[in-house]
């Protein structure tokens, strides 16, 4: 009798690697929003502060200063914003990507899946055959 041999095991294997590539892909994007988002909420704070400097006692050159840097935060903020939304769709793409990857490991597991169980009918059948050969000789021979 032949062993089980799931001839499709290096297209699942390169699948399985392709999906645990998307993960770690995935990961690093998530990874990159979410510094970036900390890095908005910190200038944010900071924009708050520059703010509530403002509105304490300051001189016309400190107010200025104050206001420069403010205009300069905000500009970064919105930098950040835009920044926020390519990751945004770096990480959807990156997801979507990983879904099509569980998608076909998942196919091909049900296809390993499938062969393996008509692999196990196979033998269930020989060994069948073999004891209803057996019984029969057994017969043919208690006959004689």
């Amino acid at each position: 009798m032949k062993a089980f041999k799931f001839s499709l095991q290096a297209v699942l294997d390169n699948a399985n690697n392709i999906k645990d590539e998307c993960s770690l892909r995935l990961k690093e994007a998530l990874d990159n929003l979410r510094a970036v988002e900390n890095l908005k909420d910190l200038h944010i704070n900071m924009l708050k502060d520059n703010e509530a400097k403002l509105l304490k006692d300051c001189n016309s050159i400190t107010f200025r200063e104050i206001k420069i840097y403010m205009e300069e935060l905000a500009v970064k903020i919105e930098q950040m914003n835009k920044e926020i939304e390519k990751l945004t769709t770096i990480k959807d793409q990156r997801l979507e990507e990983l879904k099509q990857a569980k998608i076909t490991c998942s196919a091909y597991e049900k296809i390993r899946e499938k062969k393996y169980s008509l692999y196990l009918d196979e033998i269930r059948k020989f060994e069948e055959k073999q004891i209803e050969e057996l019984i029969n000789y057994n017969y043919i021979a208690k006959a004689e």
